[in-house]
């Protein structure tokens, strides 16, 4: 799927994630983000556990044009809840899919969900090769150019 925004990266059309348990926090995941770990996600209560998931394929796609979350996310013609991943999966992907974060110019963006507020962790790694996550609100309206190498993880939709 292309679209205005987002254009699939090669290789990463059919990333695994296992399944999970729903324990792990973001906010309880300094051991991950040993670079920084944004204070906003206890202070926005996201740090509550999620449910179980099941095994899932995700795709990486990077940013084309310049955009707002709620932008590209509704760009893809198919309801938010579709699009996001548990905080646990995040987790997951930063541990095992860690070269998609090739240099500090790269933030990748994960859409989640607590209670009923859409949420963007926002991660990248610094240039001593420690990883950083920072949260957004979904409908904050901030412009994210295309200067530095913008990607979205996104559940495999079809």
């Amino acid at each position: 799927m292309e679209n205005k925004y987002l254009t699939l990266l090669p290789g990463g059309e059919t990333l695994m994630l296992d399944p999970t348990d729903g324990s792990e926090m973001i906010a309880e995941a300094e051991n991950i983000f040993d670079g920084y770990l944004d204070g906003d996600f206890a202070n926005w209560n996201t740090n509550v556990k999620g449910d179980p998931t099941e095994a899932q394929i995700v795709q990486v796609y990077e940013m084309t044009e310049d955009h707002a979350f709620e932008q590209v996310y509704g760009s893809l013609g198919v309801d938010l809840n579709a699009l996001c991943l548990s905080q646990a999966q995040i987790i997951q992907f930063v541990k095992k899919h860690r070269e998609w974060f090739c240099n500090e110019r790269h933030t990748i963006f994960f859409l989640f969900k607590v209670d009923e507020e859409f949420f963007v962790a926002v991660t990248s790694i610094t240039l001593d090769g420690l990883l950083s996550v920072a949260i957004d609100r979904h409908s904050s309206g901030f412009i994210w150019s295309e200067g530095c190498t913008r990607r979205f993880v996104l559940p495999q939709l079809a």
